[in-house]
């Protein structure tokens, strides 16, 4: 796998107004941002509520994110290090650091299933073997739902690619286990989140 992890996230979290670290200059008091949690530290205030303090890293950069008791009471159970998530809150900065205080927290893979409408399957120029066909039809047969599904055909000489819409009535879920099952088969980068 190459890239960042958020890389196959990037047209939901356009879609839902989540914004790169880059771009965050100064103070705003509503934002989301995605990433990847990192040296999470559970921690007690001191009449003993619940909160927690991790850095949240997207692609380019870090933030410290804090997420006070009552934030805590609702999404502490989302997070975890390594988990991917959407964070919206008050985004802090001045010339020596930044923090975001989380109100909201929603993990990337539920992000994805409420924007996500279609699924395209990118396929080499020969497509693929019959074996291959038939380890992409039990892919998508295990990871049943209610998204359509197209395949993008790369035809040598032609740039964009024929567009062949799937003709089966077959329509999936788009988990993660889905865009890794299918990458076995088809090959990085191979999905396409619409």
């Amino acid at each position: 796998m190459s890239g960042h992890p958020l890389q196959r996230y990037a047209e939901v979290l356009a879609a839902v107004g989540a914004r790169p670290l880059s771009v965050m200059t100064q103070s705003e008091a509503d934002c989301a941002i995605a990433g990847v949690v990192t040296g999470l530290r559970q921690l007690k205030t001191k009449r003993g509520d619940r909160m927690a303090v991790f850095s949240l890293e997207d692609e380019a950069a870090k933030v410290e994110t804090v997420v006070f008791p009552e934030a805590f009471g609702r999404f502490g159970g989302m997070i975890a290090d390594d988990a991917m998530l959407l964070v919206r809150g008050k985004y802090e900065r001045d010339e020596d650091s930044s923090r975001l205080v989380a109100s909201e927290i929603t993990p990337l893979d539920v992000v994805r299933d409420r924007a996500v409408r279609e699924v395209e399957i990118r396929l080499g120029g020969r497509g693929l073997a019959r074996s291959g066909m038939h380890a992409l039809a039990v892919v998508l047969e295990r990871h049943a739902g209610d998204r359509r599904v197209s395949f993008v055909v790369e035809v040598p000489g032609n740039g964009h690619g024929l567009r062949v819409r799937a003709a089966t009535a077959r329509r999936i879920r788009p988990s993660d286990s889905f865009v890794r099952d299918v990458e076995a088969v088809c090959g990085a980068g191979s999905v396409v989140l619409k």
